[in-house]
């Protein structure tokens, strides 16, 4: 059965198989309409991939877009069909990010996976030539212990994300159920 859905937010460190698990909450709601800000970035904003991007113009560059992108998204589709904002891994450690997500009345929900898990994904998914950044596992795990605290702070509440999609999004609904 379909789910009438209020708006939602999702923050995750990279690796958390967010745009699975959101395609797979999209289709279990009506109406919904999934905007990834990744994309909408490469496609609006920048006409590259963002790790190119980075590296050519720096993280800081990168990070003004991010919000300029945010903030527009929020304000160009705030009405009753948008419902799902997937974040790129770094928006919620900007406060005016998590400002302007909240007073649209979003939901903002952190979207948790064990460091182990995220390790055993890159290990097994990572493609330099696609994901463009150094995989150095040292250096993923200091940001990931790094970020825990803003994302558990920033976030309405937290779901886990081990392995299966479908319980992530069973545990997603019923978090909103709640908190409705």
């Amino acid at each position: 059965m379909a789910l009438i859905l209020p708006w939602v937010a999702l923050s995750w460190f990279m690796w958390s198989w967010k745009s699975t698990v959101w395609r797979a909450l999209a289709q279990e709601t009506i109406p919904s309409r999934f905007v990834d800000i990744d994309e909408a970035i490469k496609k609006d904003f920048i006409q590259m991939p963002i790790w190119d991007f980075i590296w050519k113009f720096w993280m800081n560059s990168f990070r003004a877009i991010e919000s300029q992108a945010i903030a527009e998204i929020l304000w160009q589709n705030f009405d009753e069909t948008f419902q799902v904002l997937s974040l790129w891994w770094w928006a919620v450690t900007i406060q005016q990010n998590v400002e302007r997500i909240k007073k649209a009345s979003f939901k903002l929900v952190y979207l948790d996976v064990p460091f182990d898990i995220i390790a055993q994904r890159l290990r097994e998914d990572y493609d330099w030539n696609k994901d463009r950044v150094p995989f150095d596992e040292w250096k993923f795990w200091w940001l990931y212990n790094d970020r825990q605290e803003i994302y558990h702070w920033t976030a309405d509440f937290v779901v886990s994300n081990m392995w299966e999609v479908e319980e992530a999004v069973e545990q997603i609904l019923w978090k909103l159920k709640i908190a409705a």
